[in-house]
């Protein structure tokens, strides 16, 4: 009884511990905000039929040099959405400026409508998508804030083309910026299989051909690219049509991606300067300019950090509650050296036999991942877990887990399901997935940075297409890997070397999606893998069930994928 009381003090104070840092981070960030801005606005407005999203910021600083404040919208590239590169509204609205990040059209939050949808004119949604934002933005209190005389728009890469043609189309719009946009939209969308009148569409709304074919162009334009860029030659060939002004870079990039990305500080630094010339008449009258976006990420990360740690603290926590004498007697049983699971009991392997199928899984594992990335690139995110689940049923099953029971009585699938769930850790598992993704939405709502959510039950229902990727993973960590080491009598150092195996397992697969990222999603579906992979050692470490495990991913891991299904199923629709 003092054991297990001791080991319940121990737990209450790691669980205090990742609350202070939690704290700690978040009071931070929240005086680096503060620096920035106070509050933001979530705004829905309708356009072409369909329901578009943005966030819009409000300044803390008030100008001393006038009345009202500029206003810039910002335009986020392919694949990602509005509320993940933060360099615009942190740096512009900490300068005075209002700042709106919108959702394109087919992602984030504006993901249910088509990229390529029109309106009943047959414009394009994407080329009226900053006006329409604009009138909603016009019709708010706020507005009396706003010099009508200092509108801006900023885009990168596709976004670059949509501020491109509404500032070509819209008089409030005094300037235009595109970082490394898409200036030859015909081109970039030239092997997708769309319709004759859709590929007219595309003509007719060219940059490079409407400002071939007329003087007019937007206000005060600034191209930014960088020459190893993707879309360096067309924007060189915009720039020679309309003589706007160009701003070339030249560092040092070790790919053409990073040229894209103009992850640079000067991207800023040129984009401030510009627009703070233009509205102001001057390149100092608003202060020297200090970029601070480097820290905020880094700050943003501490909590990432901190939200993790609070969850797994928690789901230790209250595993004591939830599963009653079952999590009492998981610490009776992790102080004990001699195995007391029904599993390792079963297991009469030797311990050169354990170490050996240890070492060949993770060989196996690793070279299915690397071989299937090389040849298949993306499918592979589909081929290797069904290769690993083939694999393990086929062979490593039945030299971990057969025994003597076994062979004298082959269990019925229903039998096998219900030794692998039971009530309480199916809640428990359900409880502890709640933990992380309210922790998660609460800090996404309240500091809006990459808020990631299905829009739709189908959405969450289609990301059981990804099923077979997770239950990969588990049955490699679960009853391959665990089994293995049984040669380790305490299950507690089992689940740490399990944890650590996780997390080295899970950013090689990071690696392997390097040429893909891009595409942030990606980012953000890996560490969930690896989040809720994180969390199901400690589920089976106190459950022993893989139904339990498997529900946690299910539910984490539905959230986060489905996120991504109408993203995709957009982009299935515009290339197939």
């Amino acid at each position: 009884m003092l054991k297990i009381r001791k080991e319940l003090n121990l737990r209450t104070f790691f669980l205090i511990i990742p609350i202070i840092f939690l704290g700690i981070s978040l009071s931070f960030l929240i005086l680096d905000r503060s620096q920035s801005y106070l509050y933001y606005e979530r705004i829905e407005f309708e356009c072409a039929d369909t329901k578009i999203h943005a966030n819009l910021y409000h300044p803390t600083k008030n100008l001393d040099f006038q009345d009202k404040h500029p206003l810039v919208i910002y335009v986020h590239g392919f694949s990602t959405q509005k509320d993940f590169d933060l360099r615009v509204p942190i740096e512009l609205t900490k300068r005075g400026f209002y700042v709106a990040c919108v959702d394109m059209p087919g992602h984030g939050e504006s993901a249910n409508s088509h990229l390529l949808a029109v309106d009943a004119d047959g414009k394009l949604e994407m080329t009226q998508v900053c006006s329409k934002l604009l009138d909603k933005i016009e019709k708010l209190g706020c507005y009396t804030q706003i010099d009508d005389d200092q509108i801006g728009l900023v885009g990168h890469s596709l976004g670059g083309y949509v501020v491109l043609m509404n500032g070509l189309y819209d008089e409030r719009f005094k300037v235009t910026i595109s970082w490394a946009g898409v200036t030859d939209v015909v081109r970039v969308f030239k092997g997708a299989d769309i319709d004759k009148n859709q590929k007219e569409l595309l003509h007719d709304n060219n940059p490079e051909e409407v400002m071939n074919n007329d003087t007019k162009q937007p206000k005060n334009l600034l191209l930014i690219i960088h020459k190893e860029g993707s879309f360096y030659k067309d924007n060189k060939k915009l720039h020679d049509i309309t003589k706007c002004n160009m701003e070339k870079f030249t560092y040092l990039v070790n790919n053409e991606g990073e040229a894209h990305l103009l992850l640079h500080g000067e991207t800023m630094i040129k984009t401030i300067l510009w627009l703070e010339n233009v509205f102001f008449d001057s390149k100092t009258i608003n202060g020297q300019i200090q970029l601070s976006y480097g820290s905020n990420y880094l700050l943003i990360f501490l909590t990432f950090i901190s939200i993790y740690l609070t969850t797994f603290s928690l789901m230790i926590y209250s595993s004591k509650y939830i599963l009653n004498r079952e999590g009492l007697n998981y610490i009776k049983r992790s102080n004990k050296k001699d195995p007391s699971s029904e599993l390792e009991k079963s297991l009469i392997l030797s311990k050169k036999t354990q170490i050996l199928i240890f070492s060949l899984s993770i060989i196996i594992f690793i070279s299915i991942w690397i071989l299937s990335s090389m040849l298949l690139g993306m499918l592979a995110l589909i081929i290797a877990p069904l290769l690993i689940i083939v694999i393990y049923g086929l062979f490593f099953r039945k030299i971990i887990r057969r025994d003597k029971t076994e062979r004298k009585e082959k269990l019925s699938f229903k039998d096998q399901i219900k030794s692998e769930t039971t009530i309480r850790s199916l809640r428990y598992a359900a409880c502890c997935a709640g933990i992380y993704l309210g922790l998660y939405f609460a800090f996404a709502l309240f500091y809006p940075f990459f808020l990631y959510y299905p829009l739709s039950f189908l959405a969450f229902a289609l990301a059981i297409i990804i099923f077979p990727l997770y239950l990969s993973t588990e049955i490699f960590y679960r009853k391959i890997i665990f089994p293995s080491l049984e040669f380790i009598k305490s299950r507690k150092t089992r689940t740490y070397i399990i944890t650590i195996i996780t997390v080295f397992t899970q950013i090689f697969l990071m690696t392997q999606i390097l040429p893909f990222l891009a595409w942030p999603f990606l980012i953000v579906t890996t560490i969930a893998l690896m989040i809720s992979s994180i969390m199901n050692g400690i589920i089976y470490h106190k459950t022993e069930k893989l139904g339990a495990v498997l529900l946690n991913s299910f539910i984490i891991l539905g959230i986060f994928y489905g996120a991504t299904m109408s993203f995709i199923i957009n982009l299935i629709a515009i290339i197939s």
